[in-house]
């Protein structure tokens, strides 16, 4: 990740989060993960969709474009399983 990307919330639009390589800008809909705290949205389970895993999820599409969907979500899971509370505290950090 040479250039770093800027994190927007996007409350409309219809997913979790987006990534815009052109633009360089993760997208989050902060609005969805409140949602889904309730029922699954988009057929996503509800232990992917909390917001630090799409955070996390969106940087590892940057880290790995050409990886598939079913491969990114298995690995973010163990990511995040794996990762400290001060490590996630700097990613909650990154969207405020």
């Amino acid at each position: 990740m040479a250039k770093k990307y800027k994190i927007k919330i996007d409350n409309k639009m219809e997913a979790f989060g987006d990534v815009d390589f052109d633009k360089k800008i993760i997208r989050i809909n902060r609005k969805a993960h409140i949602k889904a705290k309730k029922k699954a949205l988009w057929d996503i389970p509800q232990k992917d969709s909390t917001l630090i895993n799409t955070l996390l999820h969106e940087k590892m599409h940057i880290a790995h474009p050409k990886m598939k969907e079913r491969n990114i979500r298995k690995i973010t899971r163990e990511k995040l399983i794996e990762m400290s509370k001060k490590i996630k505290n700097r990613l909650y950090g990154e969207m405020s």
